[in-house]
């Protein structure tokens, strides 16, 4: 596959995701995987409060923070039904998620972050990001061969 051949959504897995036919591209997947090592160097971790107790993301973190939801906003579908009322086991959907599994996941934290304030940060902050686009990473491998 070459940077900018589109992969369809469907040739990512043999699970069916309803509602969920955009193209990806590999440039896509290469660009969010690419903030990796800042993330891990705990560049997000650089923040304030402001008075009504939201996080003040830094340039460096906000620049993080949008590019992660440009590319969970690729995998737009009604989170809400999702698991219709059943909760996910994380550890297990990290280990065996597909590039689809992901972006839901990324678009998830994204959608809840409106309703639970900072838990875009807590979920960065805590590693589960990371977790996700080391995970996208060793898929993307995987394709190139």
């Amino acid at each position: 596959m070459n940077d900018g051949e589109e992969v369809r959504a469907s040739d990512w897995s043999d699970m069916v995701y309803e509602k969920v036919d955009q193209s990806i591209k590999i440039s896509s997947i290469q660009k969010v995987i690419a903030l990796l090592p800042d993330i891990n160097k705990g560049v997000v971790r650089n923040y304030e409060y402001d008075s009504f107790g939201h996080v003040i993301w830094t340039e460096e973190g906000d620049k993080i923070r949008n590019e992660l939801i440009t590319f969970a906003q690729l995998f737009n579908f009604d989170w809400t039904e999702w698991t219709k009322g059943e909760r996910i086991d994380i550890a297990e959907a990290f280990k065996n998620a597909d590039v689809i599994m992901c972006g839901k996941l990324l678009f998830a934290f994204y959608r809840q972050d409106r309703f639970v304030e900072n838990l875009l940060y807590v979920q960065i902050a805590t590693g589960a990001v990371a977790a996700l686009l080391e995970r996208l990473k060793v898929l993307l491998e995987e394709m190139q061969g």
